[in-house]
């Protein structure tokens, strides 16, 4: 018999109670738009992407992003404004700062032993 059909990134495991139950479950990765470019209303060039349903808008030379949460079409909601970021001003900096930056945030809210990485870590 053929198992079931999975979406890509989605990966079943086997989850092992305290008390020896197993039961089989499945993680997805986290979703991501982007990165695209923009030019804001003061002419000024940048970069936003999301991962997780937060949004990280960048303008070039600035040492810090914005973060919202929502995604790159339609109503955000601000988060933080001043977020440092120390990486060159890229596409590909923006986003692996975003992966790490979301990944270290969630953990806060995790139990000890609990592991934050998405199904694509």
């Amino acid at each position: 018999m053929v198992g079931p059909y999975l979406p890509p990134g989605v990966v079943s495991e086997v989850f092992v109670y305290a008390s020896g139950r197993r039961e089989q479950v499945y993680r997805a990765p986290l979703p991501s738009e982007g990165p695209e470019g923009f030019v804001d209303g003061a002419g000024r060039r940048g970069l936003v992407c999301m991962y997780g349903y937060f949004v990280f808008e960048w303008v070039e030379g600035a040492r810090t992003v914005c973060v919202s949460h929502g995604r790159l079409r339609g109503a955000r909601m601000l988060l933080w404004r001043d977020v440092s970021i120390d990486v060159e001003w890229s596409a590909a900096g923006l986003t692996a700062f975003a992966q790490r930056w979301v990944r270290e945030h969630l953990a806060k809210f995790m139990l000890p032993g609990e592991g934050v990485d998405d199904a694509r870590a």
